[in-house]
This record gives structure tokens, sequence and C-alpha cells, in this order.
């Protein structure tokens, strides 16, 4: 709830004076005054909802003012029985219905308890039967709705309905049942739940003839802020959806004197001629639209760069600019371009001779060995996995890189060993080796092959195994 304005507002004996300060979680505190004279703080909420409305010496006193609650007193249904044995500040009533319960004694003799539950449930239903959290009809929700926001200061929406003048019908307001007759007998019940009761006129009251069923859409287009264009309503948000024109240029074509059609017609006009005409609006005159749609627009040629410019210029950046972002991964590592290149048409006459032109667009210049810099005996065109390859930091057998995820799929070995196994120095035919073997055969070789390097670990294991073979026919 946003802070309001409350000075001078009444709320039971309290006066407020002015605004206090904020607390904590979006609360608003106001500085009031009792009719006894006490001067406190109150909180904003709590006033608003009639929770607060007397200071806490004139609670007190009000208390102790109270008639004593004697037995056989009657209290509306309530007729005391006794006191509660339990709670000192209650006693236990029996209500006409014959229901006993345990009551308030302040609420019996302030009056604010007259009845037990089912007897006040059954009194409210018998009204117009509408009401209850089973018996609640759309009409009835809506008649509360009604008679909350033109009646009511301390509801959020008085303030557009109320405040403004706007009313509901007399009979409508004392009575539910002639609210529910009137609108059945002139609009009926609603075509769907997305429709909702609106007036015909909105600066009208909540009366017979100015009521009718309207979805949301057709709400804001009556709205008092909407545009107004030659005496009807137009919904500026949908036509700037139509038309994919910005609703505040619309407003100033509008007010600058131009046609819905002038409008649509600006809307398939180019940039320059619209940046033109808000010019011209600017100035103080407005100008044809239509006039301006005949004048041949120049279309300008599409600007080609010279062949392999953003491959030349990328390299030399990243090789010798300090602050290019991949300047840490190539020139920081010490990689360098041959000496000649760094004029472009050099590179370019170089490029066309030694590898060609690209094979396609997913081709980009690459190092055939990653730790040496852009020369004429180290270029290749290469795609995005062939690059991912030949990384600094991917795994090497036999002196070129390869990659992990086609090997494992390649020889059916787990990523992890597989990588131990290069790591170790083992080449094509020892991994090919290690797919053959069992599992237990895998893990002899493991033990075997953690300090030792491929040569050695595996007359190891072929030793290992002619052992074993022997301990078994000896057995």
């Amino acid at each position: 709830m946003p802070a309001k304005n409350l000075q001078g507002q009444r709320f039971g004996t309290l006066t407020v004076l002015s605004f206090s300060h904020n607390g904590k979680y979006s609360q608003f505190f106001h500085k009031c005054q009792c009719s006894c004279g006490d001067i406190n703080v109150y909180n904003q909420g709590r006033l608003i909802r009639g929770e607060a409305q007397r200071c806490k010496a004139c609670y007190y006193t009000s208390k102790k003012e109270l008639p004593p609650v004697n037995i056989d007193n009657q209290y509306g249904k309530w007729i005391i029985i006794g006191d509660d044995p339990i709670d000192k500040n209650r006693a236990i009533a029996q209500c006409k219905c014959k229901k006993t319960s345990s009551i308030s004694k302040n609420s019996l003799s302030c009056g604010t308890s007259l009845q037990c539950k089912s007897c006040a449930r059954k009194e409210s239903a018998t009204i117009h039967g509408r009401a209850g959290k089973h018996n609640t009809s759309y009409l009835y929700r809506l008649w509360c709705n009604i008679k909350a926001r033109t009646s009511n200061p301390n509801v959020e929406s008085y303030v557009y309905y109320g405040k403004k003048g706007i009313k509901m019908h007399l009979i409508w307001q004392t009575s539910y049942e002639a609210f529910e007759k009137d609108i059945l007998k002139e609009i009926r019940h609603r075509p769907s739940p997305q429709y909702s009761l609106n007036r015909i006129n909105n600066e009208g009251n909540y009366e017979p003839g100015n009521i009718n069923w309207a979805l949301s859409k057709e709400q804001v287009l009556n709205r008092r802020v909407t545009f107004l264009h030659k005496g009807k309503p137009l919904n500026l948000k949908t036509l700037s959806k139509k038309l994919k024109v910005r609703v505040t240029t619309i407003k100033k074509l509008l007010q600058a004197g131009y046609s819905l059609k002038a409008i649509k017609t600006y809307s398939t006009l180019p940039q320059n001629l619209k940046a033109s005409i808000g010019q011209s609006i600017n100035e103080g005159y407005s100008p044809s639209i239509e006039n301006l749609k005949q004048i041949p627009i120049k279309k300008s040629k599409h600007y080609q760069r010279p062949l392999f410019y953003t491959t030349h210029h990328s390299i030399l950046q990243r090789c010798y600019n300090t602050k290019n972002k991949d300047y840490h991964y190539y020139g920081g590592k010490g990689i360098d371009v041959y000496q000649p290149w760094h004029k472009r048409e050099v590179f370019v006459h170089d490029i066309l001779t030694l590898i060609g032109d690209k094979p396609s667009p997913h081709h980009t210049l690459d190092r055939i060995d990653p730790n040496k810099g852009y020369y004429p005996d180290n270029i290749q065109w290469a795609t995005r996995q062939e690059q991912a390859r030949n990384k600094q930091n991917s795994p090497r057998l036999s002196g070129k890189g390869v990659s992990i995820q086609e090997l494992t799929k390649l020889y059916g070995v787990n990523k992890n060993s597989l990588m131990r196994l290069i790591c170790q120095g083992f080449d094509e035919t020892g991994i090919t080796f290690y797919s053959q073997l069992s599992l237990r055969e895998k893990k002899l070789l493991k033990i075997l092959s953690s300090k030792l390097s491929q040569q050695e670990s595996l007359r190891r294991y072929h030793e290992m195994q002619k052992l074993l073979c022997s301990k078994k026919q000896f057995t």
C-alpha cells in the first residue's frame, strides 16, 4: 500500500495531525491525537482497516467502564450459564439453538458477540441466499465490489469512482434482489467469465440504461485516458502494434492533423523520410506524406571489404595488440606473424599460391603446429572441429592432435583411461592392445604402466601372463 495523505482525517477518536516516518517492510506511520489529548504514532494500515480507533488509555478505561457479566444475563441470543473454569475473562453461554461455547466477557458486554456461528449463517442466508462460502454468485460479488468502490473511502479504487462522483443506483444500493432483477431483465447473464460490467457513459453512474457486458479490450476504449480522434475513441496501443509505429509518433501525427490513412502510408516509408517528416513537424509545418512517398530513393551499394581483410586484421591484432582479448593466447605466448605478411597484398598473394582460397565459409586459417607462429610452411584451412583437435592443450597421439570423443568411439575405451594412456606415452598399437584385454587384465596393465613406459609395461605384462599360465598348468 503506498503512503497516503491522511492529514485532518478522523478514525474513531483519533485525528491525524501529520505524516511521521517510514518503517521497515514499506510500512508508513502517522502522528495522531486522541480526543483525550494523548498524541502518538499509528500504523497507516491499521488506521484504514479500522483496527486503531483510540489510544491505549481510552481503550483500558472503556474496558473498566463495561458492566460485569453475571449468570442468567442475556446478550442477544446468548444466555450466561456460568464462568469458564480455565479462563476468568471468559464465560460459558448457551444460544437459543441450545449450543454452548466459551465467549470473551468483553465481546459480550460490548455487543460484538450476539449469537452462535450457525445462527449467524442462517440469518445471513435468509436475506437473499447468495452470501456465504458455498452460495456466492458472480452477480453478488459484483454487487459488493460496485457498492464498495462507490461508497467506501477505505477501498483503494474509491479514488477513481466514489471520489469522482460516480454513484450506485439508490434502490440497488439497499437491495441486492432489485440489482439482480434489473441486471437479468436488461442485459441478462454475462456471455462468458471474461466479460465484466461496463458503464456505457464513462462519466455516468451505475444505473439502469447505462450498463452492458464488455471485454477488457472494449473497456479500455471507453476509458478517460483513451485518445479521441474526431470525437471517437482510439486505442493507440493496438494501432501501434498494427502499424509497427511508436505510440508517441502516432500521437504527434494526429495532433499535427494527419489522417489515419496518412499514418498508414507513413508506416511504409523508409527511415530517412520518416526523420524528415518528424523534423518538419517540430519546426511547425506538416508536409503531405503522399507526395513524399513518390520521391525515388537512391539505394546505396553494399560495401564489400577486400579479400582476406578480416583474416589479416584479426591475425595481426591478436599477435601484436596487447589490448586485444585474445592476445594472452597468441602474442602473450610468443606467437608471431611472418614479417612480409604485415602487408596485406603480400599476405593475400602467398595464401592464394600456397593453400588457395577458402574451401567453404566454415573454414578459417589455422596453424599446423600450434606452438609455432603464422609462417608459410605452418598454415592450412581448417574447420572448427579440426582446430579443436589441434589446440595446444589437446592430447597428442604420435605427434598429432586427437579428439578424445572420436578415440572413445573408435577403441571403446573410457575417456579417463585413454587420457592416462596417452600421457604415459602409449601409441595407437598400445591402445588397440589395451582395448582387447579383459577387465582383470586391464587392471594388471594399469598397475604395471603407472611408473613405466609403454615398452617396459607391455614386456612386464607378457612375463606375468607366462608365469600365470605355467602355474595353471602345474596345478
